[in-house]
């Protein structure tokens, strides 16, 4: 068992309980079977007495690291019966629990603020029915109240359910992590807060002497997690109360959050009644709210808000009480990312809409001369602000792609490209009216953890449909709304098993249609992006269906099924050449023509008739009719009607096409060919002689299921073939001809010379750098030999390394000496010349033999040239997220890399405390040492960093005052640097120390320090001290990390892992600031203090 599976088996268990424990120890194998005896608990370790190991030493699970039992395996505990009833291992108790105890109720208060403000008490109540436990929990929010009046508000609703709900005859166990109310209920000492008077003196009056013998008070560490601290948050954060029994709770008195200082605090979630919904009474009307762009992803001070919309926009659907209603709501749902989240709109004042519950006004004829005005002259200030906003939601393959189809594509008018589009879809199959459609039917109701796992299979650098839904806005609801996701399984249900109004059917059929232009003038490449609804219904679909395609179709179920089809086909070619020279076998190369719009959907409903009742009721939903298709222009849209065909452009249309050509398929494997298929690709092996019958038996296969040949585009190699024109597979050259690396080089000098001319920020312009060689040329190397990519891997890396100079303003030579460009400690960047070998040949074993060899595109800085390059530990900072300025990202990446731009060079220098600076690492260094060599000292160094971590708290609501005066010390003036506004009040002490040693050892011996300059005076006020040390080079030493976290845990569940993300990206982004600050400082002061 690992540790996590020994804490959560032991989480229940008591001194004195007993415990069948299954081991072995090492180095023998014989499993042993024991019971053993709780003897004591601290938080979370268990010490144990094994009678059979040792009866006189006792054994502490998990067993801690480098222990004399280190040899001990775990392999299953089972805890013996002790109480009936849940109860946590409690630090004190006044009376012994019962075992048979009627009920256990735990008690808790949760605040925004310690001393004030939006808060909740809630109770979680255990009882037995009958032989199963029964929980029931129960809740109460307050506007304005202090964490001990809730904490005391839920003990006294305890009390109160005790004494009407719990049998008379039965004793009761009430828990509570608050050592304030367990010691005022137990006696050992009395309120004395006057906000606390009433609630003493009920908690007094409730318990008299015969209530008193019935109940036992335990007291609860904090570390065992509370059951009723879940329900206080979800109280607080839905502000309203739970469970039938609100007489439970008695009203406080009202206590505003204490104003220290101006923050910006997370607003209350609050419930406004919604809006009415648009008017839409067409697809067109739908179709136009598309030209306001939204943003794809949802602030984090407006995630709570936004799950609370998106929770009562589900809810109306559910409640709606006829089909109009219903249908009404459901559209109004998938147009709320447009209505709420505009994308040109500051974050402040979509708080604010969200807060009121008020969309945002939409005009039409405004938006439209907007787009006729800049027209002209918009494009590279279009492409500039998109590839900015993709690159601050993290999506930087996305902005990637989209530099390089802007770079490579050939220039297409609009209106000539709606043309080709119209040209690609084709009319009704006469055939397929008198097909049986499906009917409508029920299906099995699609649970919360169907849509989660769903969307988790959603790729988040998708492009978002016409709805504008993206997977972070729902992830984002989803995280804020505990139940949400149920209630969308409850919408998916009823859009499967129920009629649709006709324009509803069309809002969910609709695409945002996406022409790509194709190389030489060959036509246009029609995409069809769904909408997410559609995703997420098509994925659970999917995940419900059993019934795959043939092995030989490699886009279902194959991991890289594309290298797969590559390397099978060159090795089959060349095992069969070798077999047989003269027999003359080769690879004829298929193309269908328009495969995906032209496939007979009679053909797919009959092959869908053996699947699952939801795939089909899927297929019924998105093509039982015509799906409307919005082309989006400058001057507006244009609609097409696809009345045929499968769309492109999704994973669950992939499965469709699939399913559908499967047939044609199984006929040509009936025939004893040798098939490789990837979609509508498709590729065999054959004697050359046999190449025109081959090709009739694939025109008759395929024109069964409505699919046309095109012979024009047929193309045959043999492997003893000399030719110049590439045998181009699935991306890949089978041929290895100079003409398709040229056509490679000039895409690698577009997309490097484009990149050049967006004038984009310095820091997003080095992240794409470091991730563009993954999605393409990474899978040329993997398809094609080494020797025939070396002159392409070669000019890729001249051209990273080109390009990169320019950004950090270094020559190409100094990038190349600092010996960390392609170093996970430094730049990052891929060297595809030395890769392009493993690549292939890792690619070639999984597709050949099954086996998986990773391979690490950069090194791990073990064998680094520069000395500080192991103390390079923070990389968050270097994804773009637009808090640097490029300067100062040049400046910091430079450092990173041992180097200092030519133009803060200081060297050779001597410093006035005696030093002498001749090289880069030198000026970097003694930047750091002495506050002598820079104007950017400690000091400021230090409160660049409090004051960040300030900021990130008051952000998200939690207070934080700096430098209080508040504790006193033995010796001397001494102040910690920051006090919290927590639950638990945390106070820290920040500091940078410079790095010795192995990495991380100068941060703890900083913490260790801080702690014994402010550990005693911090904890005589019941407060918690935790040091915040960092190393100059970004290193966030532990303090720091327990500190985040702590903050983070007084933040509602939902939040709780944004704030973590943040503030370490905070803190690792400040430390990289003040390091460039510093190189600034050095030049500052050498041009105007230090002597020349």
């Amino acid at each position: 068992m690992s540790t996590t599976e020994i804490i959560a088996a032991l989480d229940l268990v008591h001194p004195g309980q007993k415990i069948t424990i299954r081991y072995h120890v090492l180095p023998h194998l014989e499993v042993m079977t024991s019971v053993a005896t709780c003897v004591k608990r601290q938080d979370k370790a268990v010490d144990l007495r094994v009678p059979d190991l040792d009866e006189n030493e006792v054994i502490r699970l998990p067993v801690p690291p480098n222990h004399s039992w280190h040899a001990l395996q775990i392999l299953k505990l089972t805890p013996h019966e002790y109480f009936k009833l849940p109860l946590k291992p409690y630090s004190e108790c006044n009376l012994q629990p019962d075992v048979d105890a009627k009920a256990i109720i735990y008690v808790d208060g949760s605040t925004c603020h310690e001393k004030g403000g939006p808060a909740s008490s809630a109770i979680s109540v255990f009882t037995l029915v009958g032989s199963q436990v029964h929980r029931q929990n129960f809740g109460r929010f307050y506007p304005g109240a202090t964490s001990n009046c809730v904490a005391a508000a839920a003990m006294l609703a305890a009390l109160r359910f005790a004494k009407m709900h719990v049998p008379r005859d039965g004793n009761i166990t009430i828990v509570t992590t608050s050592q304030l109310v367990y010691k005022h209920v137990t006696g050992e000492q009395r309120f004395k807060d006057s906000k606390l008077v009433t609630v003493g003196q009920q908690l007094n009056d409730i318990v008299d002497a015969s209530f008193a013998l019935r109940i036992s008070f335990c007291h609860l560490h904090w570390a065992h997690k509370n059951y009723a601290d879940e329900i206080c948050k979800s109280v607080l954060n839905l502000g309203k109360p739970l469970g039938d029994l609100p007489e439970l709770f008695m009203d406080l008195p009202y206590v505003n959050t204490p104003r220290h200082r101006t923050q910006r605090v997370l607003p209350p979630v609050v419930e406004p009644q919604l809006p009415e919904p648009m008017d839409i009474q067409s697809i067109e009307d739908f179709a136009k709210l598309r030209t306001f762009k939204a943003r794809t992803s949802v602030p984090p001070e407006a995630e709570l808000l936004w799950a609370n919309l998106v929770r009562r926009s589900a809810q109306a659907v559910v409640a709606a009480t006829d089909m109009v209603e219903r249908d009404k709501n459901i559209i109004e749902l998938m147009l709320l990312p447009m209505r709420y989240l505009p994308a040109n709109v500051r974050t402040t004042r979509i708080v604010t809409h969200l807060k009121s519950g008020t969309p945002f006004h939409i005009d039409h004829r405004k938006q439209s001369q907007e787009v006729r005005e800049r027209a002209a002259d918009r494009e590279m200030h279009r492409l500039k602000e998109q590839i900015h906003r993709l690159g601050r939601d993290g999506k930087i393959k996305t902005a990637n792609k989209l530099i390089r189809n802007q770079a490579t594509r050939d220039d297409m008018p609009h209106d000539e490209k709606v043309e080709g589009l119209k040209k690609k879809f084709v009319n009704k199959d006469t055939a397929d009216e008198s097909e049986e459609v499906f009917a409508i039917r029920q299906v099995p109701i699609f649970t919360g953890f169907e849509v989660r796992s769903a969307l988790r299979k959603i790729n988040r650098q998708c492009a978002t449909g016409a709805d504008g839904w993206s997977k972070d806005h729902l992830m984002s609801a989803l995280r804020g709304s505990e139940g949400l996701d149920d209630i969308l399984g409850s919408i998916f249900t009823t859009i499967a098993s129920q009629r649709l109004s006709p324009l509803l059917e069309d809002v969910l059929r609709c695409g945002r249609l996406v022409g790509i232009p194709k190389p030489d003038n060959a036509g246009v490449r029609p995409i069809t992006i769904a909408a997410l609804f559609m995703k997420v219904f098509g994925t659970m679909s999917m995940a419900r269906d059993d019934v795959k395609p043939s092995q030989h179709q490699y886009a279902i179920g194959h991991k890289d099924g594309c290298l797969k089809v590559i390397h099978q086909i060159r090795d089959e070619l060349a095992n069969l050449h070798k077999n047989d020279p003269t027999a003359e076998y080769v690879a004829i190369k298929v193309d269908i023509s328009n495969a995906f719009n032209e496939l007979a959907r009679h053909t797919v409903r009959k092959e869908l008739k053996e699947h699952c009742e939801t795939m089909k009721q899927f297929f019924r939903v998105a093509y039982g009719g015509s799906s409307p298709l919005i082309v989006y222009g400058p001057d507006g849209f244009s609609m097409i009607n696809m009345e045929e065909g499968i769309r492109q452009g999704d994973a669950t249309s992939t499965y469709l096409f699939c399913i559908g050509v499967d047939r044609a398929l199984r006929e040509l494997l009936e025939l004893k060919y040798r098939c490789w298929m990837f979609c509508d690709d498709l590729t065999l092996i054959v004697r050359k002689c046999e190449v025109e019958a081959t090709l009739e038996a694939v025109k008759r296969a395929f024109a069964k299921v409505g699919l046309r040949v095109n012979e024009a585009k047929l193309d045959i190699y043999g492997p003893t073939d000399v030719r110049t024109k590439p045998f181009v597979l699935l991306g890949a050259d089978l041929a290895c001809t100079e003409e398709f690396t040229e056509k490679q080089l000039l895409k690698q000098s577009q997309y490097f010379e484009l990149l050049d001319r967006i004038p984009m920020h310095a820091q997003l312009k080095a992240v794409l750098l470091r991730v563009c060689g993954a999605p393409r040329l990474r899978y040329i190397t993997s398809a094609m030999p080494p020797n025939s990519t070396k002159r392409l891997t070669e000019a890729f890396d001249k051209g990273t390394v080109s390009a990169l100079s320019k950004i950090v303003q270094l020559s190409e030579e100094d990038l190349e000496a600092s010996g960390l460009l392609h170093d996970t400690m430094g730049a990052g960047i891929p060297k595809y010349t030395e890769l392009r070998e493993k690549l292939y040949a890792a690619a070639r074993n999984y597709a050949i033999d099954g086996v998986h060899t990773p391979v690490e595109l950069v090194t791990k800085g073990d064998d680094s040239r520069q000395p500080l390059a192991r103390h390079n530990m923070d990389a968050q900072w270097l994804w773009y997220d637009g808090s640097m300025s490029p300067a100062e990202f040049c400046t910091a990446f430079c450092v990173r890399l041992g180097i200092v731009q030519p133009h803060l060079r200081v060297h050779p220098a001597r410093c006035d405390c005696g030093k002498t600076i001749t090289n880069d690492v030198d000026q970097i260094q003694h930047t750091f040492t002495c506050d002598q060599f820079t104007s950017t000292t400690h000091t400021r160094r230090h409160n660049m960093l409090r004051d960040e971590i300030c900021r990130v708290c008051m952000s998200f609501g939690i207070s934080a005052v700096k430098e209080p005066t508040c504790y006193l010390y033995e010796e001397g003036r001494k102040r910690p640097d920051i006090i919290f506004g927590t639950h638990r009040t945390l106070v820290t002490d920040v500091t940078i120390v410079n790095p010795q040693g192995e990495p991380g050892e100068a941060a703890k011996t900083a913490d260790e320090k801080k702690r014994k300059q402010h550990g005693a005076a911090v904890e005589r006020q019941q407060h918690v001290f935790i040091p915040g040390a960092c190393e100059a080079y970004g290193l966030i030493g532990p303090g720091m990390v327990k500190l985040v976290k702590e903050l983070a845990h007084n933040l509602p569940l939902s939040t709780q892992f944004i704030f973590r993300r943040t503030m370490m990206n905070a803190i690792a982004t400040v430390l990289a600031r003040s390091r460039a600050s510093g190189i600034y400082g050095t030049r500052y002061r050498r041009d105007h203090i230090m002597p020349h």
